[in-house]
């Protein structure tokens, strides 16, 4: 991540609103920009002075009279209730329940658009691979510590199908390993992770922002392709991509 990106997710990150790839993302560069880091610092000392400033509003003193009327009745009063109140909590109480539920639909849509996001971030950060290798002798072992298991790498062996090495990535409190292709113009990113790493089902075939996004299964493995190679391309470097990788 390059200075002037990550200088405009500071604040973000102060305040813990960034997802977890691009919260790593952030952490790596401020472990090597000064700049940045000494401005966390000085945001950080700034809200913990305003914090600590012991600033303080005094209530007026008729607020305790005003909020006697909010002031539970004993049993022996009556409480009066406009009719049209029940109704209301109960509309109120179903609008809600329809917003929590939106929310969680949201949560797992938005999963393919996750991974769009996390090819589109290596791009245009410049770190499309952490090993650069050709040959999957070099970049299977590379992974070895750095993930849980063991990825497929597959060698297509075609002029248009290219190898360029591997990199690491983190969505939905996961480390999952990614292998770069070159696919002729087009750079292809292929998620690899055990199978139920996630609780969002993923989608066969999606799109977003212009980018194409392919799930599959390889054995043991969810395989998710990303590229902004038409779907018909993108799904046939898949079922290539696929029978390389159960060959012996």
């Amino acid at each position: 991540m390059n200075h002037d990106a990550a200088a405009q997710l500071l604040d973000a990150y102060l305040d813990e609103e960034l997802d977890p790839g691009t919260t790593l993302s952030v952490e790596q560069h401020l472990r090597e920009c000064e700049a940045c880091t000494d401005w966390l610092e000085a945001r950080r000392a700034l809200v913990m002075r305003v914090r600590t400033s012991g600033l303080r509003y005094t209530a007026p003193p008729d607020l305790e009279r005003r909020l006697q009327v909010f002031r539970p009745a004993r049993a022996h009063q009556v409480i009066w209730m406009p009719p049209w109140l029940p109704a209301l909590a109960a509309s109120l109480v179903l609008l809600a329940s329809g917003f929590l539920l939106g929310r969680t639909m949201l949560v797992g849509s938005d999963l393919d658009a996750q991974f769009v996001a996390a090819h589109v971030r290596a791009l245009l950060d410049a770190h499309t691979v952490d090993v650069v290798s050709s040959d999957h002798h070099t970049v299977k072992p590379w992974f070895g510590g750095r993930v849980s298991f063991a990825p497929p790498v597959p060698e297509l062996g075609t002029s248009e199908d290219a190898l360029l090495g591997g990199r690491l990535d983190y969505l939905e409190h996961q480390r999952l390993a990614v292998l770069v292709y070159r696919h002729g113009k087009h750079t292809v990113s292929v998620f690899v992770f055990p199978h139920g790493a996630f609780r969002a089902a993923l989608r066969a075939r999606a799109s977003s922002d212009g980018y194409n996004v392919m799930a599959r299964a390889a054995g043991n493995f969810g395989v998710v392709f990303v590229s902004d190679a038409s779907a018909d391309e993108l799904n046939e470097f898949a079922r290539r991509w696929l029978e390389a990788a159960h060959a012996p």
